[in-house]
């Protein structure tokens, strides 16, 4: 599961991390009520989505392994990449309002979108496949091509998937940062 709070908010002196941290809170709560290994991501979006009062805006991917496939709901501009073999096979799409950067949104506002606007999605995975999870933070800053190379090495150094984890997502911190800029 993630979220990505909408910075956007900070204008009006909303903190959007509150709302997707206390959206992906009631999604864990929705899933620890789930039947043993049938978990549908679509109902957890749904209700963690009615259980948030939080102020503010949240993109939110979650995603679910059953048998040989992957099972996920999507809204806005995160989501997922399956990795088989060192490269990128599956890009799951992107929500954007029809204007770059302004990704659909879950939030209490009138402008927000529904949850029923987010895409559902069922990919065919192997044993082997990597699933790489992230919001536009990673990516925006760093190029399929690029992961495809860090996972290839974090394999070659041993890395289990804490570690890789890390490893991705400290280069696309390092990326994020305007290296050409004077201060």
């Amino acid at each position: 599961m993630i979220a990505d709070g909408v910075g956007g908010y900070i204008k009006h002196c909303i903190d959007s991390g509150e709302y997707s941290r206390e959206l992906m809170f009631n999604s864990v709560l929705t899933v620890k009520t789930q039947p043993h290994g049938i978990v549908d991501p679509k109902n957890v979006l749904n209700f963690a989505y009615s259980n948030t009062k939080a102020e503010g805006a949240s993109t939110a991917c979650i995603i679910t392994l059953r048998h040989n496939s992957l099972h996920a709901v999507n809204i806005g501009d995160g989501g997922f990449r399956i990795y088989r073999g060192h490269k990128c096979i599956y890009c799951s799409p992107v929500q954007h309002q029809g204007f770059n950067n302004c990704p659909y949104q879950l939030g209490n506002a009138v402008k927000c979108d529904s949850p029923s606007l987010a895409e559902v999605l069922e990919v065919a995975i192997e044993v082997g496949d990597i699933v790489v999870a992230g919001t536009d933070g990673l990516f925006d800053n760093t190029f399929d091509s690029v992961i495809e190379e860090q996972l290839k090495q974090g394999i070659e150094y041993g890395l289990g998937a804490p570690d890789m984890a890390f490893y991705v997502a400290d280069l696309a911190l390092y990326n994020s940062f305007d290296r050409y800029t004077l201060d």
